[in-house]
């Protein structure tokens, strides 16, 4: 809401929220972002006022037809409101995450386990209740910092839970997936995810990993993405 209407232009919320559960998902991950600069710099700032500065015309045109009711508010007003109409629907927050897919020339492994440590222990000593959300290394692939420096957990009650993605493109070039075998490309990247991620729900310190984002052109025109899916699918799958 800080600087787009992420599809508030187009529906109404509540409409939006009460078709997700008369859809009846048996899990719902509902992304909520945010951005520290919302809360450091901008808190104070009205919707609209958010919107004309931004040249946003058409959007707001939408909101105020589908969600007025956001206009009148500062951002962070918007946001808390937003929360309490997905709330009213049936659709809880249950978890918050820190930041999202860790990348570039200056991550490292101390930097991650002392920020993030920080970090997971101020968001549960102000609500124990949520489930708090690590990203891990390298556009989030790799968690295996935590083999040889796991996180303090010990004060989280239970709350940590990880989170990994994969892609086709992950790593290398999707080409892979048509340059190979099909069975030999994939047990490699099972071998990786398991190396790389998976490892944190075993051993004597198990922890959850929430595979939070992975998918494919639904169009089905991609070979690579098609063979992707069809081998990770199928892995995950044995899970459940």
């Amino acid at each position: 809401m800080c600087e787009l209407a992420e599809g508030l232009n187009h529906r109404a919320l509540k409409e939006l929220a009460d078709a997700a559960i008369k859809l009846r998902f048996n899990c719902l991950c509902l992304f909520l972002t945010y951005a520290t600069h919302m809360f450091t710099r901008y808190a104070n700032r009205m919707i609209e006022e958010n919107f004309d500065l931004l040249d946003l015309k058409q959007a707001k045109v939408g909101l105020v037809q589908y969600n007025p009711f956001v206009l009148n508010k500062t951002i962070v007003e918007a946001y808390e409101a937003i929360v309490d109409v997905l709330g009213a629907s049936g659709l809880m927050v249950i978890a918050m995450s820190l930041r999202n897919e860790i990348r570039g020339l200056m991550e490292n492994e101390n930097d991650w386990n002392n920020y993030v440590t920080q970090g997971v222990t101020a968001i549960h000593n102000i609500n124990p209740e949520v489930l708090v959300i690590v990203s891990s290394l390298n556009y989030d692939n790799d968690l295996r910092c935590v083999k040889e420096k796991p996180l303090n957990a010990g004060t989280l009650d239970n709350k940590l839970v990880f989170e990994v993605h994969l892609y086709s493109f992950s790593g290398d070039s999707e080409s892979k997936f048509v340059r190979q075998l099909l069975n030999n490309i994939c047990a490699n990247i099972i071998n990786g995810f398991v190396d790389h991620a998976e490892f944190v729900t075993g051993g004597p310190n198990p922890f959850p990993l929430f595979v939070s984002e992975y998918g494919y052109d639904q169009r089905e025109v991609n070979d690579a993405e098609n063979r992707f899916m069809s081998c990770f699918t199928a892995y995950l799958a044995q899970k459940i």
